[in-house]
């Protein structure tokens, strides 16, 4: 029970916090920061697991491993009110005014997603990534179970792939993100997973092979935390308060998890059928194109909104 209210709990808090910073910070200054910010998150990917072994290591048992949970949580509640403290000082309004609730119900998030063509088509778009990750994820598990006869083994594997995955994306949030949004655009950087995404389903499908999963989940998983965490966050910052956090919340709590769902269950419907590679490439192919065409039209539809945001109010 603790375990699933953590992950729910935390799943919901990352998207209240990412609906804080489009609330506190501007378009213009989100781009610069974004991808820095996502470093602390991959940070913390690396750097929890190991803590968690060296207490156990020290024979701390699992009361010290919740405690120093606990701590960082605390740090991590001081860090949101200098945020907010900071991004009221950027924005020039008050702390009351940046801390103002929202108002509606839970319902009327997912009414915004509906009733709003680029919000819709953010929640596309989250769907269809929900949806290739997770079908890539179910492939994988027979190609390892294929490649690799015990679970050391197996384990191993997938601690490598881990590892390289995190390393790419430490570079690609701290290096290259930031620069990347200033030169190509929001709309060219969202793309950039359904192309490597789609290319990757086609490559499984064409060669099933171990090498082509390690560099299908390599470049895919880093190109998703790395561009595309930050991209998609972008988008937020050109919308009106009340969609940064009731719509936002839908597309990455509901919409997105329902991609998961769905996709796991096309999958194993596939498997069941023992569908063929041409009839999942023949799926595959129009799908990236959507995808594609999705990133493109969240790129025109972010200019817009910005330029609107910046004429001055007659």
């Amino acid at each position: 029970m603790f375990y699933v209210w953590s992950a729910v709990a935390n799943l919901f808090v990352v998207s209240v916090f990412w609906s804080l910073c489009a609330d506190v910070l501007g378009p213009d200054t989100a781009r610069k920061l974004y991808g820095p910010i996502a470093v602390g998150g991959t940070v913390g990917a690396l750097v929890g697991p190991a803590l968690a072994k060296a207490l156990i290591a020290w024979d701390t048992g699992i009361v010290g491993v919740l405690i120093a949970g606990a701590v960082l949580v605390e740090l991590a509640v001081i860090g949101v009110g200098q945020l907010e403290r900071a991004g009221a000082e950027l924005a020039d309004i008050s702390d009351a005014a940046a801390d103002a609730p929202v108002p509606g119900r839970a319902i009327d998030g997912l009414r915004d997603v509906v009733r709003s063509p680029y919000l819709g088509g953010i929640a596309v778009y989250a769907l269809l990534t929900a949806c290739a990750a997770t079908f890539v994820y179910l492939e994988q598990a027979g190609i390892v179970k294929a490649a690799f006869a015990s679970n050391a083994a197996r384990t191993d594997f997938f601690a490598t792939v881990d590892l390289f995955t995190n390393l790419g994306v430490l570079v690609i949030q701290g290096v290259i993100i930031g620069p990347l949004l200033g030169w190509v655009g929001v709309g060219v950087a969202l793309a950039v997973l359904p192309v490597l995404q789609g290319g990757g389903m086609i490559a499984l499908i064409a060669a099933p092979s171990l090498t082509t999963l390690v560099i299908v989940q390599v470049a895919t998983r880093a190109a998703q935390h790395g561009v595309i965490r930050p991209g998609r966050e972008l988008l937020f910052t050109v919308v009106p308060r009340d969609e940064k956090y009731r719509a936002k919340n839908v597309i990455d709590t509901l919409i997105y998890r329902s991609g998961d769902v769905g996709s796991a269950w096309l999958h194993l419907g596939l498997v069941g059928a023992s569908i063929g590679g041409g009839a999942l490439l023949a799926v595959s192919l129009p799908v990236t194109a959507i995808w594609i065409g999705t990133a493109v039209a969240l790129g025109f539809g972010f200019r817009r909104r910005k330029k609107l945001a910046a004429r001055p109010s007659s």
